[in-house]
C-alpha cells in the first residue's frame, strides 16, 4: 500500500494526481535483482524517479530515440535506462518490459532494476 491508497475515498483527487498515478502504473510492477540489494533505497528511488520521468540516463542517441518512440506509443515496448557510476562506481540499468501493456499482469508489464552483468 502506498500513501495515496490511504487517502479518504470521499475526498476527490486532483486531476494531476490521477494523471501521475496512471502514468506510473504503465511501468508495471517494479522489482530488483538479488545483486541490487546492497544499493540504498534512496539511490534506487532517485533512479526510478528519473526512469519514469523519461530521463534515460547515459544512453546513445539511437537508444534514446527507441525509448522515446516506445514511450510515445505505449504499445508494450521496452524502455531502457542506464545510469553510469550510480552506486559504488557501478552502472545500474532499469528496464521496463511491456510499457503500456496490462500493468496488473507481471508477465506483460514489469520494470526491473539490475546491474548490467545480471542481464
Amino acid at each position: 500500500m502506498n500513501h495515496l491508497d490511504e487517502l479518504d475515498a470521499d475526498i476527490p483527487r486532483p486531476s494531476y494526481l490521477k494523471d501521475a498515478e496512471a502514468h506510473i502504473k504503465k511501468f508495471g510492477r517494479i522489482v530488483g535483482t538479488t545483486g541490487i540489494r546492497p544499493v540504498p533505497g534512496e539511490i534506487l528511488e532517485r533512479l526510478i524517479s528519473r526512469h519514469i520521468s523519461t530521463d534515460w540516463g547515459d544512453l546513445c542517441k539511437e537508444d534514446r530515440e527507441l525509448n522515446d518512440l516506445a514511450f510515445k506509443n505505449e504499445a508494450g515496448g521496452r524502455l531502457l535506462s542506464s545510469y553510469d557510476d550510480a552506486f559504488d562506481g557501478k552502472t545500474i540499468w532499469i528496464i521496463t518490459s511491456g510499457y503500456g501493456n496490462d500493468p496488473d499482469n507481471v508477465d506483460l508489464c514489469h520494470t526491473t532494476i539490475m546491474f548490467p552483468d545480471e542481464y
